[in-house]
């Protein structure tokens, strides 16, 4: 699957990307999402947790092993506004 994204999207300067895989670029913008509340969305959306928290640790992984500079937004709550 990876692969296949890859191959198919390409980046484009100025518009922003989200997904969970790792495509080639200048910035990370990664928004963390501790265990609470990714514990509390899982189960809002009947998902497994595990899963979460393994595609989590996936992503966290690729993004170490980029070398790509990264920005980490924490996410504290559900909120959808955003105050830098």
């Amino acid at each position: 699957m990876n692969e296949l994204v890859r191959n198919k999207l390409s980046i484009k300067p100025g518009i922003p990307m989200f997904g969970t895989v790792l495509l080639e670029c200048d910035l990370i913008v990664y928004l963390h999402i501790n265990d609470e509340l990714l514990l509390e969305r899982t189960k809002l959306r009947n998902a497994d947790f595990g899963n979460a928290k393994g595609m989590q640790m996936k992503i966290e992984s690729e993004i170490r092993n980029s070398g790509i500079d990264t920005i980490t937004l924490e996410v504290m709550d559900n909120r959808k506004k955003v105050t830098l």
